[in-house]
């Protein structure tokens, strides 16, 4: 690991979470990356640059088990990354939705924030969620609940920064617009409509135009600068759908 900054990013084999691992194993990080299964290896990174946990974000205990063990033989951890997330859960029972869409959504990112703080009191200093614009604005696609997970992530992101100003420690969410990527929501939906996908862009997205997995990684990148004087902010990235 050499003086390589250490940064861990839940949710991150495949998607923006792996797109935000690539990204910073090639800016000179070390990437611990997560899932809830096995990996063994992953494009873009090595041995040499990356580690990988398994353990589900949704549960408390097995949070405290995995960051304790990585704990025991790595005593700094920099950076933290919460990109676990998503708003294709529909359950068949409705009375699962909200309980589903709750774990998955925020608090897997609020067990990690808060077991990692207690863990690395003293070398974690910059903390991001990837949250969605569907908690800032009301839309009729995503599920309620899904929108009602994110709107209160953004809320505790902005809570906690004031919580941990005093310490030095930076917060903050991104917020993604309509990103596509193979295997994504939206790329599903391109095979599936092509010509109502592109016209919905069309005419929701200022810029007329899906989001890249670097449009989201660049900005990743500026809120982990070290120092940064940006803290509990919600960094929309989506071609101005929110406008």
């Amino acid at each position: 690991m050499n003086n390589a900054r250490k940064v861990l990013i839940t949710g991150s084999t495949r998607g923006i979470g792996l797109g935000t691992a690539q990204a910073l194993a090639d800016k000179g990080f070390f990437v611990y990356t997560n899932s809830r299964y096995e990996v063994k290896s992953l494009e873009g990174l090595s041995s040499t640059n990356w580690a990988h946990l398994r353990f589900d974000a949704e549960k408390r205990n097995a949070v405290v088990e995995a960051l304790k063990d990585v704990a025991g033989g790595d005593s700094s951890l920099d950076c933290l990354i919460c990109a676990v997330g998503s708003g294709s859960v529909r359950p068949v029972e409705r009375s699962e939705a909200w309980e589903k869409n709750l774990n998955l959504n925020l608090i897997s990112a609020v067990n990690v924030i808060e077991e990692a703080l207690h863990i690395w009191s003293k070398t974690l200093k910059n903390i991001l969620v990837i949250s969605s614009i569907a908690g800032m604005k009301p839309m009729t696609d995503p599920p309620i609940e899904y929108s009602v997970a994110k709107a209160a992530l953004n809320q505790f992101v902005k809570v906690k920064a004031l919580e941990l100003a005093p310490f030095g420690v930076n917060i903050n969410a991104v917020l993604p617009g309509n990103i596509l990527f193979p295997n994504s929501v939206w790329g599903k939906r391109i095979q599936s409509n092509e010509k109502e996908t592109i016209e919905y862009i069309a005419n929701k997205v200022p810029l007329k135009r899906f989001g890249k997995i670097s449009d989201v990684t660049e900005m990743v990148e500026f809120l982990l600068k070290p120092n940064s004087f940006v803290t509990g902010q919600l960094m929309v990235t989506d071609g101005g759908q929110v406008l």
